[in-house]
């Protein structure tokens, strides 16, 4: 990833406020933080895009929108995940379905 972006990721991180600290650190330091996280509804995704706006900065939101099926596949097919196998895979998606 290039030096002007921070990626922040749940998986790697552990929590959400882990996650709220080092975006607003990126921000500060005047880097792009791209959340790599699933926020499956708008409430979740408020929340970075009021981070942003505590900094002062735009903050764009990329939703994508897959049927549950294709979604299972490929879970199932990662390799290497910091969290999800591939036999808990269903389990994952059934709950942010």
């Amino acid at each position: 990833m290039p030096r002007k972006f921070t990626r922040v990721n749940q998986d790697k991180l552990g929590s959400r406020k882990a996650c709220e600290q080092l975006t607003r650190d990126a921000l500060r330091m005047g880097r792009v933080a791209v959340i790599d996280r699933c926020n499956f509804d708008a409430q979740q995704r408020q929340n970075w895009a009021g981070i942003a706006e505590e900094a002062g900065v735009p903050c764009d939101c990329v939703v994508f929108s897959f049927k549950e099926d294709v979604c299972l596949r490929r879970c199932e097919q990662r390799i290497n995940h910091e969290t999800i196998k591939a036999h808990m895979a269903r389990e994952v998606v059934e709950r942010m379905a």
